[in-house]
């Protein structure tokens, strides 16, 4: 709802002022796997329009408090993601974006 993304970016906009000037900060990470987490669960995969629509608005007020608030560091969607703002299924392409490399763990192969 609009009351709750107001919300959202007055939370966004106080915590990224706080922490701004710690030098660990490279960029500004929404989350951790949601936009693959939708193809996971039957309710995400029923209602995926639904859910990525939800998920674009919300990214887009982060994006906007991150430029406006930290306009020298780079707003990523999620880990793993392929771009700017880019909700597609490629979110495995191991060629683009900032991918997880889980056959470390899952097949036993080197780094």
């Amino acid at each position: 709802t609009p009351d709750f993304l107001a919300t959202v970016d007055a939370e966004l906009r106080y915590q990224i002022t706080r922490l701004s000037s710690r030098p660990s900060i490279a960029l500004w990470c929404g989350d951790n796997e949601v936009i693959g987490s939708l193809t996971w669960y039957d309710l995400s995969r029923n209602n995926r329009d639904r859910y990525l629509v939800n998920y674009d608005r919300l990214n887009r007020v982060i994006d906007a408090a991150v430029v406006e608030t930290d306009p020298g560091r780079r707003f990523w969607p999620s880990s793993p993601c392929n771009g700017d703002l880019d909700y597609g299924d490629a979110w495995h392409d191991d060629g683009s974006g900032d991918m997880h490399f889980w056959d470390v763990w899952h097949s036993n192969k080197n780094f």
